[in-house]
């Protein structure tokens, strides 16, 4: 049996292996793009509710009041999180790789008289976080479902941004190695 320092380091050259050279699908701009109008809609209010709830009690258990404090939300999307927690007074940074979705969550929080301190139409492999002073700049970064985290070194730069909390969900992939379900 491994140990847990072999088990992550195995669990991260499997996550590198993966992921690599993944440019098409859902690491596209194009797929994101043509998706934009249905997904900014697509997700009933009350599923949508019961998500949003639960990531505020997640948010809310680490002691982090949001109001005033610098979030950024890395595949932002159409503002599924940007929107409610600039809502809560959270001054938001949202990344989204896809134009389209950008368009929406600007639309959205101008319908809703919201303000999203700064969008960047770019991809998270695609941002240095020095040059942007991104580095220990969040008191949260969120990357939710979004394929913007594809392996261990984006985790590893998602978590640098972050001066205090991080939330990270996504997919699932369904061809996992066995030996992540005994991890």
């Amino acid at each position: 049996m491994m140990g847990a320092n072999e088990n992550t380091a195995y669990l991260a050259e499997h996550w590198r292996n993966l992921t690599q050279n993944r440019r098409r699908g859902p690491h596209s701009a194009l797929f994101w793009d043509r998706r934009a109008e249905g997904y900014s809609r697509g997700v009933s209010k009350e599923r949508k509710q019961n998500k949003s709830d639960q990531f505020f009690d997640l948010i809310a258990s680490t002691g982090l009041s949001l109001d005033g404090a610098e979030v950024l939300d890395i595949g932002s999307g159409p503002g599924t999180l940007a929107l409610p927690l600039a809502e809560l007074g959270a001054k938001v940074t949202a990344i989204d790789i896809s134009e389209q979705m950008l368009a929406h969550l600007k639309k959205r929080a101008a319908e809703e008289g919201l303000n999203i301190e700064r969008s960047i139409h770019s991809g998270w492999s695609d941002i240095d976080i020095d040059s942007q002073g991104f580095r220990g700049r969040f008191d949260l970064v969120v990357a939710s479902m979004t394929p913007g985290i594809d392996g261990p070194d984006s985790f590893e730069k998602m978590m640098a941004a972050s001066k205090g909390v991080c939330y990270y969900s996504n997919f699932v992939a369904r061809r996992w190695d066995p030996s992540y379900y005994e991890l």
